[in-house]
């Protein structure tokens, strides 16, 4: 009987555990892919030589 219950409790345990992989796996490729595009803008306003205002007028977030 207490075999079976670890038995079961490590069961759930995998499936929450893939669950969670899933949605780390998601969460890291959004995080790279923004990570990314800072580093481009970033590059960008180096490359311009823009302050953060002057980029965010000419991206018309200002």
């Amino acid at each position: 009987m207490i075999r079976r219950e670890r038995e079961e409790r490590l069961f759930k345990t995998d499936i929450n555990l893939a669950a969670r992989r899933d949605k780390l796996t998601h969460e890291a490729a959004v995080t790279l892919l923004r990570c990314e595009r800072a580093e481009a803008l970033r590059k960008w306003m180096t490359r311009e030589r823009l302050t953060q205002a002057q980029a965010a007028k000419r991206l018309g977030v200002v």
